[in-house]
């Protein structure tokens, strides 16, 4: 292996390794359990040390990361620093949660406090993160080889494909079963191997930008050749390179389809708005020639085609009222819980534990999460924290976004981050996919290819 991006690099195990680990992280349950994500982030982080003996050897060359990339970190670094600071004991007692001098005097024992609720799931809760901001790391330095980057995108677009035939074929086959285990809630949606439809929908709809953002690649005009007709016409249309597509369209369509089949309506909906942002910055790339009309045109046939392969969608469209009611009143109370602790927080990972305490005060009982990825890092980790998270993930997704409009080729990588971005955040609002662990990783990855892609001094390299 060099240090360059050459024939040799292509072929590092660790990449290889890399695109393994993420796409077989669906296959426990979305590695929710403590041992499914605690063994990724193990391999995870033998990844990271095969990766630094290899920098520090001279084998490889570090990439440096791009700006835009430095400025997220800078960011997220002290939020991640105060959710590890709310699991000890050394800070102010002023700023520990009351629960801990309740316990104290209830139980008769000396005090002792952190600002956590349980410091137990926010040291859990940061050993997650670190594992995503590992797998970003290694996949913005694998990510440097512009073919390498292409194979990723196309790796993940064809390992979601696989996940969502089979949560089709579980559906449709009436087995009510995941993998082995009896299915006993959501009987009606194609789960795949989650739990949740929500978290299955939302990964279908990464792969599915992913799949996109690979059949779109090549910049310009459409292939000289290619057939009289309709043929020629489909092939400039859809910007198609050539032979070997076949695959990538199926995916596609079995992507689309599953989607649809997973009932999820904030799944379908944020992937709409992913698909018309990677389409749209696509078309105003200055690599692309492209009418918006065609993509418009394509993006309506996108969202016909998911009403026709899911009428149980159509319906559940109309049918948002209680649900939405349910979730109006959990926010409701979590911004409630937020006037308690705004600057210091509760604690990485409390959501659940907060609600158990405040049952008292009426809070709806058996709501695990926020359903709204804002709200709930606002009450675990305080307002600052919170926003220094955001301004972090908007920080990678304006990069990408730069990047792809200033490409004069291979626009199509960085502006699936871009769009994974959007997809991720708009469906956050909603729902709590970003805390589902293969959700995450599949997302670093994408994001982690694109950011290393995004830099415009890059686009003329093959």
């Amino acid at each position: 292996m060099t240090g360059q991006d050459g024939e040799a690099g292509e072929r590092a195990p660790a990449f290889t390794a890399l695109l393994a680990l993420t796409l077989a992280s669906p296959l426990a349950l979305g590695a929710y359990a403590p041992w499914a994500w605690g063994a990724m982030a193990a391999a995870c982080g033998a990844l990271l040390c095969l990766w630094g003996a290899s920098a520090l050897s001279g084998r490889r060359r570090v990439a440096r990361p791009p700006r835009f990339v430095l400025w997220s970190a800078a960011a997220a670094a002290p939020a991640l620093l105060w959710a590890l600071a709310q699991t000890a004991g050394a800070t102010p007692e002023r700023w520990h949660h009351p629960l801990w001098g309740d316990a104290a005097a209830a139980l008769g024992t000396r005090y002792w406090g952190a600002v956590s609720l349980d410091p137990a799931a926010g040291r859990d809760g940061a050993l997650r993160i670190a594992m995503y901001a590992a797998l970003f790391w290694l996949a913005l330095q694998h990510g440097t080889s512009p073919r390498r980057a292409r194979k990723a995108i196309r790796a993940v677009a064809l390992g979601s494909a696989c996940h969502a035939l089979y949560g089709m074929a579980a559906l449709l086959s009436g087995a009510e079963r995941i993998l082995w285990l009896e299915k006993t809630a959501y009987l009606d949606a194609a789960t795949g191997t989650f739990v949740n439809p929500n978290s299955f929908g939302a990964y279908c709809g990464i792969g599915l930008v992913c799949a996109t953002a690979a059949l779109a690649r090549p910049g310009g005009r459409g292939p000289a050749g290619g057939g009289p007709g309709l043929k020629r016409r489909l092939r400039r249309l859809l910007g198609w390179p050539g032979p070997g597509n076949g695959p990538l369209a199926a995916a596609w369509l079995a992507l689309a389809a599953a989607l649809a089949m997973s009932l999820s309506r904030a799944a379908a909906a944020a992937t709409g708005i992913a698909l018309l942002t990677l389409l749209g910055t696509l078309a105003a790339s200055r690599g692309r020639r492209i009418r918006a009309g065609r993509w418009v045109a394509g993006a309506l046939a996108c969202a016909l085609l998911a009403l026709l392969l899911g009428p149980g969608l159509e319906r559940r469209l109309w049918d948002a009222g209680p649900d939405w009611a349910k979730r109006a009143q959990i926010y409701s109370q979590t911004v409630e819980a937020i006037a308690d602790a705004p600057l210091a927080g509760t604690g990485l990972g409390t959501f659940e534990s907060v609600y158990r305490s405040r049952l008292e005060a009426g809070v709806r009982p058996g709501a695990r999460m926020a359903h709204n990825d804002y709200l709930e890092a606002a009450l675990e980790l305080g307002i600052p924290a919170a926003a220094l998270l955001v301004c972090a993930g908007l920080a990678l997704a304006v990069g990408c976004g730069r990047g792809a409009l200033a490409r004069r080729r291979d626009a199509a990588v960085p502006a699936a981050g871009l769009a994974a971005c959007v997809l991720v955040g708009a469906h956050s609002l909603v729902d709590f996919s970003l805390q589902i662990p293969a959700v995450a990783a599949t997302f670093a990855l994408v994001l982690g290819t694109a950011s290393a892609q995004a830099r415009p001094g890059r686009g003329a390299a093959q």
